[in-house]
């Protein structure tokens, strides 16, 4: 029995037009937006992906709801065609800061509240609330959905056909008035993102008194929204905190040994999610990092840490292990990291 295989020719494994193909074949048939990052911009390869469920998992002090805020308010003014909705469970959502942030990247004149309206928020209080407001989401969506379906473009009247050759005679003795063909105008699909906040406060309660029951009710309701996600091409972010406890360095996703955190709601939410991100601290003194004292020369010139999205798991493998660094603005919206 032979114990080998015969030799393979290097150049039928691999060539450049191979490669250049598969670069350009990532993440196929999804569009991108710029999240203010360019940083980020290049960990997810030209910004995040609509179609997609992306969960970020964050202790509340690493700035989780600034990050939601800013990122919102970049995806809002991508112009009018861009839609989002927020299912917030903390019941904390700041519209004013969300504003602030608008109106920073505006220009003079320019009405800042515009963006707002098409800003739809739900706020829930427990899983079920989480459900029905995704089912009701889901419906609207298909409702639109279907009427874009029906109206289509103007058709003229067909012509009747006369059986009476007298009257077809004369119908052909006159020649019709030429009709402009309609144009066919290019629909523009809306760009929409979903926000999730925050999952582990409906979910963590349930599963910390029932865990094989809450990892089920869990799956249920990630399926429930992956599905709307790619059914109506959304960019949906779910936030997620992390639990109160570190785990040990060997045991983190990430590949910062100061980043010991874990999801609130276990390791199980990145097999239920497309790409699962954390965010973090870096800090920039050694002092501060030994210590975990976060933001004590926050006001100062002196820059104690820096924040650090870092993808940690990737469904289709593509961008796992990339991060970026970046700052808040005092308005709100992003800064790379010089």
């Amino acid at each position: 029995m032979s114990t080998f295989e015969p030799p393979t020719i290097a150049s039928d494994l691999w060539s450049p037009d191979s490669l250049e193909h598969s670069e350009d074949t990532h993440r196929t048939g999804k569009d991108k937006y710029s999240t203010g990052s360019k940083g980020i911009d290049d960990a997810f390869e030209g910004g995040l992906d609509f179609g997609t469920v992306h969960c970020i998992t964050s202790k509340p002090e690493h700035g989780g709801q600034d990050l939601l805020l800013a990122l919102l308010a970049s995806h809002l003014l991508r112009g009018s065609q861009a839609t989002a909705t927020v299912i917030d469970s903390t019941l904390t959502f700041d519209v004013r800061r969300l504003h602030q942030a608008i109106r920073s990247e505006l220009g003079e004149g320019e009405d800042a509240m515009e963006p707002l309206t098409r800003l739809k928020i739900s706020k829930v209080f427990d899983r079920v609330g989480m459900v029905e407001a995704m089912t009701e989401l889901g419906e609207a969506l298909q409702s639109e959905a279907d009427v874009k379906e029906r109206v289509g473009p103007h058709q003229p009247t067909p012509t009747p056909v006369i059986e009476d050759s007298e009257d077809e005679e004369e119908l052909l003795e006159e020649p019709e008035p030429a009709t402009a063909k309609p144009e066919t105008v290019k629909a523009v699909n809306p760009s929409r993102l979903l926000i999730v906040n925050n999952i582990s406060h409906v979910m963590a309660p349930i599963i910390k008194n029932d865990f094989t029951q809450g990892q089920a009710l869990l799956t249920s309701l990630m399926n429930s929204i992956t599905d709307i996600t790619r059914r109506h091409n959304l960019c949906t972010i779910v936030f997620c905190e992390a639990g109160f406890k570190l785990v040990p360095e060997n045991e983190t996703l990430s590949h910062f040994k100061s980043c010991r955190i874990k999801p609130a709601v276990g390791y199980g939410i990145g097999y239920l999610v497309d790409v699962h991100i954390y965010l973090h601290k870096l800090f920039v003194k050694k002092a501060d990092a030994e210590s975990n004292v976060e933001g004590k020369h926050a006001r100062g010139n002196e820059r104690p840490s820096v924040s650090v999205l870092e993808i940690v798991e990737d469904r289709e493998n593509v961008c796992k292990g990339s991060w970026a660094c970046f700052e808040y603005t005092p308005h709100g919206t992003l800064k790379d990291v010089q």
